[in-house]
């Protein structure tokens, strides 16, 4: 067996300076009590014995105390089916001053698994990331990290790929305690729903235990007043509460209706178990501390007539789709005469306000437009839901576009307030002709 004994001396400054050993006499492979920071640039010394049965060997060392970097998790700015686009920050260097490689782990679980960095010489400020080979239909959590020789690290993040359903808003970390709910008891968690991308919801994942027999166990999404659930169910969802675990889970409840939320709306979850009681009931898991901006949690004793505000905030995920969506795109050369275009979009639109009792046409329409957002060519959406629409483009209108020019397909609203949603293009013109991949 060898043993290794690692004694550590710092110096008072730089490298050729006295050093003295570190108070406490630590045989730790590192440990510096005194917490040196930069830019003190105290530099270390270490004998290291390594004592086994037949040998006694001595080697030194010397190196430096590094500062990692501090760094903060961004959002997830794009996906698709099988990529994604992270964000994130290096606030701070850290000792040295240079960062080497600035990137993202990410994984199915907050275990990660998987590396993608950039290398090369940086500083401070924003970076991001483009991640390839996803799964469709898959959430991912992924953290920033840069290193300088040490590694620093952002706070743990979600995103989703495309091929939904996928989560759009959550509270899924730190549960330490949990709500009962039964009988004319019932409890609900306000959330804020995206302010640039709307969703549909599908289901809603709750984080429960059941204590003897529940019975049926009812999730809903309501409107919000004053802080607090108002109006009736907008969609609703039912489990056998009997069925579930007396441990912690997370359950998915599908909503009977897919269900458009409005952009940067409070909207409410409300958990109800009528045939419960005092010894039979579900118990939806919280956050004593709260720590959830976008809402808060609140109890009723009956039936959701009245409510009482709390401090806590309930674990939850909201599942669905994007409710404006171009999911390809398509360019058909000399369609109807030489030299014109016609551009297939397949799109889905269940945009809240609108859908689906107006006129879609006096709303949203389909455009091309250039990399500076002039318009090339409209036409208006004709259906909603999931559909294809197409815009038209003569010869004359097709000849002017850029040599190698960056183009978009775009659904845009034509209200206060425009919602819309992009496509990339990226054209070529070989003699003469524009040329489109797909």
């Amino acid at each position: 067996t060898t043993t290794l004994t690692y004694a550590w001396q710092r110096s008072t400054g730089e490298p050729d300076a006295a050093f003295g050993a570190i108070g406490g006499g630590t045989t730790d492979p590192y440990n510096d009590v005194a917490g040196v920071a930069f830019p003190s640039w105290r530099w270390y010394y270490c004998t290291i014995s390594m004592t086994g049965a037949a040998n006694v060997d001595t080697n030194h060392d010397k190196g430096w105390l590094a500062i990692a970097p501090t760094v903060t998790t961004g959002t997830c700015s794009g996906s698709g089916t099988t990529w994604a686009v992270l964000n994130g920050n290096v606030t701070a260097t850290g000792s040295p001053a240079t960062i080497t490689q600035e990137g993202f782990e990410y994984g199915l679980t907050t275990g990660y698994g998987t590396t993608s960095v950039n290398t090369g010489t940086y500083g401070t400020g924003a970076y991001s990331k483009t991640l390839t080979g996803l799964s469709p239909s898959t959430t991912y959590h992924y953290r920033a990290k840069a290193t300088n020789g040490a590694w620093g690290y952002g706070s743990d993040a979600i995103f989703s790929t495309k091929g939904s359903p996928a989560i759009t808003v959550y509270f899924n970390t730190g549960s330490d305690n949990c709500t009962p709910i039964y009988g004319m008891g019932t409890a609900e968690q306000t959330f804020t729903t995206s302010a640039t991308t709307e969703y549909t919801v599908t289901s809603v994942r709750l984080q429960m235990l059941r204590v003897g027999n529940p019975g049926y166990v009812t999730v809903s999404i309501r409107h919000t007043a004053g802080g607090v659930p108002a109006g009736i169910d907008l969609a609703s969802g039912t489990i056998n509460g009997n069925a579930s675990d007396t441990s912690a889970a997370w359950y998915d409840i599908p909503m009977t209706v897919e269900k458009s939320l409005e952009l940067n709306t409070v909207y409410a979850i409300v958990v109800s178990a009528a045939s419960g009681d005092i010894t039979n009931y579900v118990c939806w898991r919280k956050v004593n501390a709260g720590g959830y901006a976008g809402g808060n949690a609140a109890t009723s004793t009956n039936s959701s007539i009245t409510w009482t505000a709390q401090t806590w905030d309930q674990m939850f995920e909201l599942w669905g789709n994007q409710s404006l969506e171009i999911q390809d795109a398509k360019v058909f050369q000399s369609y109807k005469a030489t030299g014109d275009w016609l551009i297939a979009v397949r799109y889905i639109n269940t945009f809240a306000p609108y859908y689906d009792t107006y006129d879609i046409k006096k709303y949203f329409a389909i455009q091309l437009i250039d990399s500076t957002g002039v318009v090339k060519a409209s036409n208006p959406c004709t259906e909603w839901g999931n559909r294809v629409g197409s815009v038209y483009l003569s010869a004359a209108s097709v000849t002017p576009l850029t040599y190698g020019g960056v183009y978009k397909v775009r659904i845009q609203g034509t209200f206060t307030g425009t919602q819309y949603t992009e496509y990339s293009l990226v054209a070529i013109l070989i003699r003469g002709r524009l040329l489109l991949p797909g």
